[in-house]
């Protein structure tokens, strides 16, 4: 999967902006005359520490979410076949990343804590399980690609097909 880029909100696509120390609210009258031109002129500007000088970070590329899994009917072929398939959910755990070890790890984190599974316990409570015939689905958090505005994306992106 290809990385997406966005513009660095820090220096807004400069790649320089004003230390740490200098940002906030100055009023021109605490600046001399050629220290405020300087200032102006980008003369105290640093490189900024968020893109490293490049304008430019790593928009989201996975995002970890919750889903409702399903199956799906894919065909007759050799007596029948279904497929896995999911949508997006809103929750507050929901969370986006540059990269699918940063999700991992975000994953772990929440496993570890218990919560992932006292949420899924409580959002799947009355479910039928996903290899029922009465299943409408089941609760799941799954690390997803995102879409260019950096949703998740419902799984699978194309529809399988029988060979």
């Amino acid at each position: 999967m290809k990385s997406k880029w966005s513009i660095c909100s820090n220096c807004g696509g400069d790649g320089h902006c004003l230390p740490d120390g200098l940002r906030g609210e100055m009023r021109s009258e605490d600046w001399d005359a050629d220290s405020l031109d300087t200032l102006v002129s980008g003369g105290y500007d640093v490189p900024c520490a968020v893109c490293e000088g490049t304008g430019k970070v790593r928009g989201i590329n996975f995002v970890f979410t919750l889903v409702v899994r399903d199956r799906a009917y894919g065909g007759a072929e050799e007596g029948g076949w279904w497929f896995d398939c999911g949508e997006p959910v809103d929750h507050p755990f929901n969370r986006g990343f540059t990269s699918r070890g940063e999700a991992r790890a975000y994953d772990f984190q929440l496993g570890e804590d218990g919560e992932l599974d006292d949420a899924l316990e409580e959002l799947n409570e009355g479910r039928a399980e996903l290899s029922s015939v009465t299943c409408e689905g089941v609760y799941d958090f799954m690390i997803l690609g995102a879409d260019d505005e950096g949703k998740a994306k419902p799984f699978p992106e194309f529809r399988p097909h029988y060979e």
